[in-house]
């Protein structure tokens, strides 16, 4: 999804904090001696902090503060941080993404992948790699995302990848011996080590026992809804899955089978959901969880602060909020009005409500995807809009001269129809997102519109299904931003959650996607940004830092603002050595 972001300090803007304590004498006399090195070298060393040696055995629970019912992370409706942290130790990727904001190839899966020239890739795949059933991993389960994305085996209307870029440049991919693969592209893709990274591996041949062979379209969104509906029984990764409490927990335990180097140490992992996220500190004080990475809300780190036996840390985040507005009701297809909200709301006075208390420095993100202070091709892209600044006269001038009658007690638009209430929706239990959504609702109520502010326990259903008006929701950086764009804002894509776009912005992102040179893809991606903040569609809110912490016996867990988050090397967790 995002790319080149190596200088991770520069996103700090103030924002790094951390606690690390010695023992207290009650956890020394109840044996809680071994206490892990904490958080406090993470701004300088982000791949190890935290590290130490563990010791056989025992369980750690990590909260989740999401739940979902679509368990295809390759898919618009399953992609979700939170479930994507569940499913990784369970479906594994070609790269990871590291906490210093870099590309490392997994070389418990690979042996090597390699671009030898510009449309030419060679992946050989460790004759080790299995599926936890003993069936090697290959070719055969990258060509069936390849066909599920490409948007030509299966088109994009009825697979739904919540991802193309890339995968629609493939010409062919061959292998002699299903581990060496040769994958030939159309185009150069500047960003190609994003595939099969960003959309995650499937087993293939559990998918065909399902429905049938993939050599056809019917079959392959079979597949694809298969995936959706099915809780996973397979394993390619650390651990496998031992329980599913719907709505409560996944058990997993080490995968037999498992063929890295690096071995889990605890008997059991568990992903248990917490979606009351003001209840996540106490969960931790009380050691019902061991890890927490919940959304950054003032009231949690005063608690964390007073949390004698855990180690806390608020770090940089790639991640940001924002507002998408759906662009096929009724009353908001009509740009004048789309444009007036965001004229109308006031984006440093919601983050002064809310995170701005937690860190002062944050400021209004005025870009989609390249950030500044991080990318040396930022530029500003929302202010020349005029979004955002809050500007509620401008709001009414823009509606009148369109036609509109204001009135406090009802918009009416120019053919004389009232305009009806619109829902705003938040994630439930957020409340940041949902201070927020009453704040916005105030703004625009001199304009005669009504937000009825409305929470969703289901967020990728309420996304994918389009069950809103308006909403805020957050996308996780990583660090392919011409990839992800792509995804976010081409009009076709089913992850354009707005369903405003224009040809002429597909084309520039196309074009971004596939050139080589930074400077000038970058270039060719502002210009597409341009272009879409001007449809009102999607206003940017702010980037937000990241919140992590532990139990001082947990070990090897860390930030990762990237797209793969903290369990980027989940098999590495573990309690400390006493």
């Amino acid at each position: 999804m995002r790319r080149g972001l190596t200088v991770l300090v520069a996103l700090a803007l103030g924002l790094t904090a951390c606690a690390s304590t010695q023992p207290t004498t009650e956890q020394q006399q109840q044996g809680q001696t071994a206490t892990s090195a904490g958080f406090a070298e993470c701004p300088k060393a982000p791949a190890t902090c935290n590290g130490g040696q563990r010791r056989q055995g025992g369980q750690l629970v990590y909260a989740l503060e999401q739940q979902w019912t679509n368990w295809n992370i390759d898919s618009a409706g399953g992609n979700l941080l939170y479930s994507a942290q569940a499913l990784a130790v369970l479906n594994p990727g070609i790269f990871n993404q590291t906490p210093d904001a870099k590309v490392q190839l997994n070389t418990d899966l690979m042996e090597s992948a390699e671009l030898v020239d510009p449309t030419t890739i060679v992946y050989k795949i460790r004759k080790e790699a299995v599926w936890d059933d003993g069936t090697p991993i290959s070719v055969k389960d990258l060509e069936y995302l390849w066909r599920v994305t490409n948007g030509k085996d299966c088109d994009v209307a009825k697979c739904t990848p919540y991802t193309q870029a890339g995968f629609n440049q493939i010409e062919s991919i061959d292998s002699p011996d299903g581990k060496t693969v040769t994958v030939k592209l159309t185009k150069p893709f500047a960003e190609w080590q994003a595939l099969w990274q960003q959309s995650r591996i499937y087993p293939a041949h559990i998918a065909e026992k399902a429905v049938g062979p993939l050599d056809n379209e019917a079959n392959l969104v079979k597949a694809v809804e298969f995936f959706s509906k099915t809780v996973p029984t397979w394993s390619g990764g650390p651990y496998k899955l031992q329980e599913y409490k719907q709505g409560d927990s996944l058990v997993m335990v080490p995968n037999p089978r498992w063929y890295g180097k690096e071995k889990p140490s605890l008997d059991r992992l568990i992903f248990k959901i917490i979606t009351d996220v003001p209840q996540l500190p106490t969960a931790l004080a009380n050691r019902e969880v061991n890890a927490i990475y919940p959304q950054p809300q003032v009231d949690m780190v005063q608690q964390l602060k007073q949390d004698q036996n855990s180690n806390f840390y608020i770090g940089p985040g790639l991640g940001w909020e924002h507002f998408d507005i759906r662009t096929t009701n009724e009353f908001l297809k009509d740009k004048a009005l789309r444009q007036a909200l965001f004229t109308a709301v006031d984006r440093q006075a919601l983050i002064d409500k809310t995170v701005g208390q937690l860190a002062p420095d944050i400021k209004p993100l005025n870009n989609y995807n390249l950030f500044e202070g991080v990318s040396p091709h930022y530029k500003d892209v929302i202010t020349p809009t005029g979004a955002g600044g809050g500007d509620i006269e401008k709001a009414k001038s823009l509606l009148t001269e369109a036609g509109y009658k204001v009135d406090p007690d009802g918009l009416v638009t120019p053919d004389g129809k009232k305009v009806a209430p619109l829902r705003l929706r938040y994630t439930g239990g957020n409340e940041v997102r949902k201070v927020i959504c009453e704040q916005f609702a105030e703004m625009v109520r001199p304009l005669g519109v009504t937000l009825k502010v409305e929470p969703t326990d289901d967020l990728s259903g309420t996304l994918g299904n389009g069950d809103f008006d308006v909403i805020i929701f957050g996308w996780t950086g990583t660090i392919f931003p011409f990839v992800n764009a792509r995804q976010n804002w081409s009009s076709d894509s089913a992850s354009n959650y707005s369903r405003w776009g224009t040809k002429e912005i597909d084309g520039l992102l196309a074009k971004a996607v596939e050139t080589a040179d930074v400077a000038a893809a970058s270039d060719l991606l502002n210009q597409a940004l341009e272009k879409f903040a001007a449809g009102y569609s999607v206003l940017p809110i702010y980037q937000k830092p990241t919140v992590i912490a532990v139990n001082k016996d947990v070990v090897n867990v860390r930030n990762n603002p990237t797209g793969d988050g903290p369990v980027y090397n989940a098999k590495e967790w573990g309690l400390l050595a006493q």
